[in-house]
């Protein structure tokens, strides 16, 4: 099934890598460098899925899910981290799904196929 994902991501390699893949998987990928362009291209879609790095939106770390669905209560999250406090911040932070960096395509494919 081809799903609409906003990729917000620190790292500007990485977040062109998740938007190249994700097109490559059929998906529509629309690329976010800050939390501002993240609650932009939120409001813009119908139905999204939100790869979401925990330490991206400077400023808003802990309330980066609690913004998000302010604008876009059906969005699901995938929260993405890199360090051990990461999955105990996505549990908090209401995320739908979690994976730890780095994490591999078929990694990637089973967290957006759970939706």
């Amino acid at each position: 099934m081809n799903m609409r994902v906003i990729v917000l991501e620190r790292d500007p390699l990485f977040r062109r890598f998740l938007h190249r893949a994700l097109t490559a998987m059929g998906h529509g990928a629309v690329a976010a460098g800050d939390g501002r362009e993240l609650l932009e291209a939120a409001a813009r879609e119908k139905e999204c899925i939100v790869l979401l790095d925990l330490y991206a939106p400077a400023g808003w770390e802990m309330d980066a899910c609690a913004r998000l669905r302010e604008v876009r209560p059906d969005a699901r999250v995938v929260a993405l981290f890199g360090d051990a406090d990461g999955a105990r911040l996505a549990r908090e932070a209401g995320a739908a799904r979690k994976l730890s960096k780095p994490f591999d395509l078929q990694e990637l494919r089973g967290a957006l196929g759970a939706f």
